[in-house]
């Protein structure tokens, strides 16, 4: 074989091999998926006169600094009687959290943030929990809505949500 053929051949090799790389290079890239609210569990299937327990989840946040959203069902099948801040942007350092609950038209705004000069939380996990009875039997969408998440540069996180539902079981 003479010079040329073997160089060609070693080119060719060489662009193989580099080829090879970046393309598996970019299958192993972190996914991109886009950070989503929502409410677990996304049925909640309760005899009317008990209670039961939703989170409001986040999962493939980056960089999470503080969030709000507003709750809202109907206030004729159920009532809150409890409301917790949840472990996930907690995770990050002090929090300030706040809420007002309306159970007369149904809905509960809600807004947390991590105080002082701090990095976000990022990951997945819950942000509140909230404890509903039900008064009587039917159906109604756990509608959650007007949700801002920020950064820790005080930048807004394009976020995908994801509403509940809530129905009496027979």
């Amino acid at each position: 074989m003479n010079k040329k053929k073997i160089l060609v051949i070693a080119f060719l090799v060489i662009l193989s091999i580099a080829l090879l790389y970046v393309i598996l290079k970019e299958k192993k890239s972190p996914s991109t998926g886009q950070t989503m609210l929502y409410v677990d569990p996304c049925i909640s299937k309760v005899e009317a006169g008990r209670n039961f327990t939703i989170n409001i989840n986040i999962s493939d946040a980056l960089d999470l600094y503080g969030w709000e959203f507003k709750l809202s069902w109907n206030a004729t099948l159920l009532d809150v009687i409890d409301f917790k801040e949840g472990s996930f942007l907690k995770s990050g350092g002090h929090t300030f959290f706040n809420f007002k609950i309306n159970d007369t038209t149904g809905y509960i705004l809600a807004d947390c943030t991590l105080l002082g000069n701090t990095s976000g939380v990022s990951g997945n996990g819950t942000l509140a929990t909230v404890k509903f009875h039900v008064k009587t039997a039917g159906n109604c969408t756990l509608h959650l809505q007007d949700a801002i998440l920020v950064n820790s540069l005080e930048q807004l996180i394009t976020t995908k949500v994801n509403d509940g539902y809530f129905n009496t079981s027979s």
